[in-house]
């Protein structure tokens, strides 16, 4: 195999920063702690220390935006630091469509979660939306403003409720990703993208039938470039969902889907099987420790910061709403050490 060299000094960086990562362990110590006062005491132990007077919510953002600093210093080019850098500007893109919407609706904006963390500064962001000028947008292919206007028109319509927006954006978000990762011939990102959009198919997938989505609609949300044809994701949906699992029996995906439709017809919330998709995601890229070479120990690394950065919300945030440690313990994503 190929050694790229080009990433030899930000590979030895990431393999510095794993050693910050936290074990479960670590956070079943913080789900055991008497008060919300010994889980601050125990973050001190951390990178993730909160200073007096500060509320738990700093933590996640500063420590985000620590993670995405560190990984665009030690990137070779500017078209890769911005790679890295969609994901808020996408995030910050369904905010405010969603708010505008809203507004539409008689109900107040509220901009207070915008990141100022994309390629595009977040006032920029919110000039463009106000002002429907979607070709200023980073994701500029011409197919992704008709696919902006196209979810406009069927909001304005209430054909969607805003929850619906992700999923429509989503699409036009990893098209963009896509196409980017095979036009900088880096293909292990070609390869994670890939893996991304399947996940996010097989999850859509279980949406819709949550939501009881036609056939149709399913069409429209699922996103082409995988390594699953949707349209095979498509031809099953009015089946039972045997028909689903075998049709992805023989991809990496099998055991997935399987837990998958079991906790689905036994009746379980979306988020068990968000649970499952994030844990399968962790699983897959813990084969990236052993790569020496390339950018995969850092897209592994980033990818672990968000699964701590989400069981740390997750313990938190189910503490200050007095759930027991048995709910906090089941709720947990893998870590990646």
């Amino acid at each position: 195999m190929e050694r790229d060299f080009r990433y030899t000094y930000a590979a030895t960086r990431i393999r510095c920063l794993e050693k910050e990562l936290l074990p479960l362990s670590f956070f079943h110590r913080l789900i055991g702690a008497s008060s919300l006062s010994e889980v601050r005491k125990i973050l001190e132990e951390t990178v993730y220390g909160i200073r007096e007077g500060e509320e738990f919510d700093v933590l996640w953002e500063r420590e985000s935006r620590r993670t995405l600093s560190i990984v665009k210093d030690v990137l070779p080019n500017k078209r890769l630091k911005d790679f890295f850098s969609y994901s808020y500007d996408i995030f910050n893109l369904k905010v405010l469509l969603k708010n505008k919407l809203l507004a539409k609706r008689g109900m107040k904006k509220n901009w207070d979660i915008l990141v100022d963390m994309g390629t595009v500064p977040v006032d920029k962001m919110i000039s463009i939306v106000e002002n429907e000028q979607y070709v200023y947008l980073p994701f500029h292919k011409k197919d992704s403003v008709y696919i902006i206007w196209d979810l406009l028109d069927r909001m304005e319509k209430a054909e969607l409720d805003t929850k619906f927006v992700d999923l429509f954006l989503d699409k036009l978000y990893f098209n963009f990703m896509l196409n980017e990762a095979r036009e900088m011939g880096e293909s292990f990102l070609v390869e994670y993208i890939k893996l991304l959009i399947d996940l996010t198919n097989i999850m859509t997938f279980f949406r819709a039938k949550f939501a009881g989505r036609s056939k149709s609609f399913l069409s429209d949300v699922l996103i082409s470039g995988g390594f699953v044809d949707e349209d095979r994701l498509v031809d099953v949906y009015q089946d039972n969902l045997d028909s689903f699992v075998k049709v992805l029996h023989y991809s990496p995906y099998s055991g997935l889907v399987e837990k998958m439709a079991a906790l689905f017809e036994q009746g379980q919330d979306l988020a068990s099987l968000e649970k499952l998709k994030d844990n399968y995601l962790i699983e897959t890229l813990k084969n990236c420790k052993f790569v020496m070479f390339g950018i995969q120990p850092i897209v592994a690394f980033m990818v672990a910061k968000d699964m701590e950065i989400k069981n740390l919300r997750i313990v938190i945030t189910g503490k200050q709403a007095g759930l027991s440690e048995g709910i906090l313990k089941e709720r947990l994503r893998y870590v990646y050490v």
